[in-house]
């Protein structure tokens, strides 16, 4: 067997995974740049996570005031969305890998990660994925609607 046989779909992985390091590299640095720039001053939450709105996914930052969540992607995408919107449709917490089938996730870059699937009409079976639940369990909490009684 030639050398070259050998070689060649050697020197193909390491460029792949070259390739993969420095897409990854890339990610990491837009990330920090996003969620250093778009802190916004009372906020109720603001983190890093991963986004999937109808199967299509990316890490991004995620910021909630007292009547939006603001969504913004390492790829430019800026969703607004009015919190009266939104629905907690399922709270699926870091470690497990149950989704629903309808939702396209790949699971390497949702790991330790806790899932909220929502619903909401501006978006379609989005989703976000967070490392700290805490401050967003109380954000998808429902709200009393103007007119109800108690």
């Amino acid at each position: 067997m030639p050398i070259v046989a050998i070689v060649g779909p050697l020197l193909l992985l390491a460029a792949l995974v070259a390739a993969y390091v420095a897409f990854a590299r890339w990610r990491d640095r837009k990330l920090d740049r996003i969620f250093a720039a778009t802190r916004m001053p009372g906020a109720r939450a603001h983190a890093k996570g991963m986004l999937c709105v109808f199967g299509l996914q990316c890490p991004a930052v995620a910021s909630a005031t007292d009547d939006e969540l603001v969504i913004h992607s390492i790829f430019g995408n800026v969703r607004r969305i009015p919190l009266a919107h939104i629905s907690l449709k399922q709270e699926i917490p870091a470690g497990h890998c149950c989704f629903e089938p309808s939702y396209a996730i790949n699971h390497n870059f949702w790991m330790n990660k806790h899932r909220f699937l929502l619903e909401c009409p501006e978006e379609r079976l989005l989703a976000l994925g967070l490392a700290d639940p805490a401050p967003w369990r109380e954000i998808f909490q429902p709200r009393p609607t103007s007119g109800a009684t108690p």
